[in-house]
């Protein structure tokens, strides 16, 4: 499934061009609180990257 939407969401497969986006989420002051501070460009798209592995080997997101 590439997407699915509720009447509050829009939930589509993550991509390599959800990097910027992502960024903005981990450095976000009440996420990073919950991940001992945001997380720097280098682990995000580490972050990213392994998900886009996982997603391309399962064929599902972890």
């Amino acid at each position: 499934m590439e997407r699915f939407q509720t009447a509050r969401l829009l939930a589509e497969r993550l991509g390599a061009e959800d990097f910027e986006a992502l960024r903005r989420l981990l450095q976000e002051a009440r996420v990073a609180a919950t991940l001992d501070g945001p997380l720097p460009d280098e682990r995000t798209r580490q972050y990213l990257d392994a998900g886009l592995e996982h997603q391309a080997r399962y064929d599902f997101g972890r």
